[in-house]
């Protein structure tokens, strides 16, 4: 592996790391791939080249976005996409300030990055290309602008001739310009948009592969496998050291202390998993928008080196780099925005199906009513809609009509169903506030306010940070009970079977406080299918349920399942959010606070058991229990 300098102002020590591949040629590091992003292994070096801190360099690319939700309807322009870009970095700043390195990068546009032919150098082609940001010039040359649109140009004017290539295959084209493999043929691309960037130290290890490595998961023996960076600074020690079954190397305990290690294991993964509902949190109260994208590949662990005497394992921190997938879009009727999915997500066992697509169709519309205007113009249109089936829609679901009038004109509607279970195909719905031009009211109140026509119609769901809170439920089976030989979207089921069995014990009035009963409901012969699916023995691989059961208290491990399924929303009594509607829009990450804090109290009940030997305590109350059991006897 070698480092390329990328020369870049500000910072100079920046450089990317380059692999020679079977054709000898150097090509860069490539971590991953989004739909608005290339991410590079990078490193920042000293003066003599050497690599001080490696990082991960997000590099933003649009390329991608094409195709996409919206994207052609204007809702996604360039601004727009580099406000989401600066968002998400606030969140990175607010939630892992120490691992991001700050500068302009991350507001101004800079020049695009090329490698030559062989991966030895940067270069700079001829012709001083820059991201054209000047709209007027775009508009002289017939090109789509930078600010209206998310097409975007290089542009070079060496020579009197201006000269643009095309970033995206749906640009405009025009006689000023050539195509990228034209002008930049034999050379390797890194930021061919002269893209913002993102710069921050690069964890070293998967989240996934980190708590199973605390469960024992067998790796092969290699642990350098694992890494994501090279093998320096404390993951040296991971790499070179027993750190599974040596005693205060990775562990405090050693692996012959079994209940001793499963208690230590419990608390390790419990405050992996605090630390990821940390980051999430305080991501989405900075840029104010949920994820919608969250997976366990979301998630990521660092180690730092540990004070003397402490376990390194001890010493992790967990980072997120999810990047929102939502945009909010202005209404056209007051201050009313809409969140919009940007990008498809991949249908997984992390998405909520309040992410699928939004229902279309055509229905009959009758308008009821329209009342005068307010202060502000304003007027509220009283309706129904008539589907020939009937809409499982929400109360915050948005509703959008595309009303057809005569002589060729069209009115969109945007409102909510008064009625959130809607019979017989007849949907009330009240329109957002808007504007209703005086003619448009006239023809309305003239044709009887009824369309014979079918209209048009969407159903778009109303998105928030419950979908996120949806996600982290699944991060939690998948850190707490995905034991050995067991598929995560088996436990989910296996998971929300039980909470519903265990809701249908608790009367309708008692479903919003009902909680913290999981525990007698599993000793009971309704809860007993679940004892050996979802029991203690999860939480690590090659223990027994002895072991298990010795290592941790049943009454805490059942608060912790318990937990695991109040993060589903509605789905369970004394659950966090009472259904995916339930989230402030302008407050989102409140929707976490009650669980951290619940969450808080597991990771302390926990950490309880790793002093005072509490597994020797129980050993020696066993024994007492059984002597007076024989002497009462």
């Amino acid at each position: 592996m070698e480092l390329i300098n990328l020369q870049v102002p500000d910072c100079s020590g920046l450089s990317v790391a380059v692999e020679a591949t079977r054709d000898a040629v150097a090509r860069p590091c490539m971590l991953e791939v989004r739909a608005e992003a290339v991410v590079f292994l990078g490193a920042l070096c000293d003066p003599a080249g050497a690599a001080r801190e490696w990082v991960e360099i997000r590099v933003q690319e649009i390329a991608g976005i094409e195709g996409m939700l919206d994207a052609s309807a204007g809702s996604l322009t360039n601004p727009v996409l580099d406000a989401r870009w600066k968002r998400m970095v606030d969140g990175h700043a607010r939630s892992d300030r120490e691992a991001l390195f700050r500068g302009p990068w991350e507001q101004v546009h800079g020049e695009p990055w090329f490698l030559n032919a062989a991966g030895t150098e940067r270069v700079r082609p001829p012709g001083n290309w820059q991201l054209c940001l000047d709209d007027d010039l775009l508009a002289r040359h017939r090109l789509a602008t930078f600010s209206e649109s998310f097409h975007r140009y290089l542009v070079s004017k060496d020579g009197g001739e201006e000269i643009f290539v095309p970033l995206t295959e749906g640009a405009s084209r025009s006689p000023s310009t050539r195509e990228f493999g034209e002008i930049f043929k034999d050379l390797q691309v890194l930021n061919r948009e002269g893209g913002l960037l993102m710069i921050r130290r690069l964890p070293g290890l998967k989240f996934e592969d980190f708590v199973d490595f605390l469960g024992g998961k067998d790796f092969g023996g290699d642990p350098h496998e694992l890494l994501r960076v090279p093998a320096v600074g404390p993951y040296k020690g991971f790499v070179e050291k027993n750190a599974y079954g040596q005693a205060g190397v990775g562990f405090i305990h050693g692996r012959t202390n079994v209940p001793e290690r499963v208690a230590e294991i419990l608390f390790l993964k419990l405050t992996a998993l605090r630390g990821a509902f940390d980051s999430v949190s305080d991501a989405i109260a900075a840029q104010k928008l949920p994820f919608l994208s969250l997976r366990g590949e979301s998630f990521s662990v660092s180690i730092t080196d540990p004070a003397p005497g402490l376990p390194f394992l001890w010493n992790h921190r967990v980072h997120q780099s999810a990047v929102s997938t939502v945009v909010p879009v202005a209404l056209g009727v007051g201050n009313e925005e809409m969140l919009l999915p940007c990008v498809d997500v991949p249908r997984s066992v992390y998405r909520a199906e309040r992410l699928a697509a939004a229902t279309e169709g055509q229905a009959r519309v009758r308008v009821r009513k329209i009342t005068p205007p307010d202060d502000g113009g304003l007027s509220v249109i009283e309706g129904t809609l008539q589907t020939d089936e009937s809409l499982q829609a929400s109360r915050k679901d948005l509703l959008e009509l595309d009303l057809r009038l005569a002589k060729g004109k069209r009115f969109k509607v945007y409102g909510n169903f008064v009625a959130q279970r809607p019979t017989a195909g007849e949907n009330r719905f009240l329109s957002l506030p808007l504007a209703v031009p005086p003619d448009v009211i006239e023809e309305l109140e003239r044709g009887g306010m009824q369309f014979s026509e079918r209209v048009d119609f969407r159903v778009l769901p109303r998105l928030g940070a419950t979908c996120d809170l949806f996600s982290m439920g699944i991060l939690a089976v998948r850190t707490l009970l995905c034991g050995p030989n067991r598929l995560l979207a088996e436990l989910v089921d296996d998971l929300l079977g039980l909470v519903h069995a265990y809701g249908g014990t608790f009367e309708a009035s008692e479903w919003d406080t009902g909680s913290g009963q999981l525990a007698g409901f599993i000793a009971s012969d309704k809860g007993a299918a679940w004892r050996d699916k979802l029991g203690s023995i999860c939480i690590a691989e090659g223990i027994s349920a002895e072991d298990a059961a010795a290592a941790i208290p049943n009454q805490l491990w059942w608060q912790i399942v318990e937990f695991i399924g109040r993060l589903f929303p509605g789905e369970m009594p004394g659950a966090f959010a009472k259904d995916f509607d339930d989230f402030e829009a302008r407050a989102p990450e409140r929707v976490f606070a009650e669980p951290i804090e619940a969450l808080d109290g597991l990771v302390q009940a926990a950490r309880s058991l790793l002093f005072g030997n509490p597994v020797a305590s129980r050993e020696i109350l066993t024994v007492i229990r059984g002597l007076a059991a024989k002497h009462r006897a």
